[in-house]
């Protein structure tokens, strides 16, 4: 019900992703995207990010995210997927994605489930922790495929009504710049 609301009202997204975060024992929680056209990728939502992290992800990082370099993952919505299914553990620690961002973050083990994609743009879920935590556990990872479907409709809900309201926006825009009157019954 959190990702109904906060997809209706923006506002609403920290207490929903705090809530995911702490359901799954994750030190971090965001939604992301990337764009497998321009390379580019960016922190749509977040918990326990520094604004300063969010802000170099979408100028340098995301280009350099390994995980989102392994295409076959992230193609399918309803896919959900650890770092470690994605990735050996050395083809990640020696990688600047790794040594710049997600070490200096304190996060080592990673959870991601695909939310949507369109043409060539991937919106996923992405939930972290360190590495004393260790990997998520089959039970949390279970939990999280049991969610991700209601939280994919959720999502997709969200972005509809954004769509509508955008289109709403436009076709005012151009009844104001009509030089004659209109009257809509």
């Amino acid at each position: 019900s959190g990702f109904h609301e906060a997809s209706a009202d923006p506002k609403a997204w920290p207490k929903c992703l705090v809530a995911l975060a702490d359901a799954l024992g994750a030190k971090v929680c965001a939604i992301a995207s990337h764009d497998y056209e321009t390379g580019s990728g960016r922190i749509e939502h977040s918990v326990y990010i520094p604004k300063a992290s969010i802000g170099s992800y979408a100028e340098r990082y995301g280009r350099l995210n390994i995980f989102l370099q392994q295409d076959e993952y992230f193609r399918a919505p309803g896919a959900v997927w650890t770092d470690e299914q994605i990735l050996m553990e050395n083809e990640l620690v020696d990688t600047p994605f790794y040594t710049e961002w997600l070490k200096p973050l304190g996060l080592h083990h990673h959870l991601f489930g695909i939310l949507d994609r369109r043409r060539n743009v991937v919106t996923y879920l992405f939930l972290g922790r360190g590495e004393i935590e260790g990997p998520f556990s089959d039970t949390l990872l279970a939990m999280f495929r049991r969610l991700l479907p209601s939280l994919q409709r959720a999502y997709r809900s969200g972005q509809s009504l954004h769509e509508a309201r955008e289109i709403q926006k436009v076709a005012s825009s151009v009844l104001d710049v009509v030089p004659i009157g209109v009257i809509i019954a």
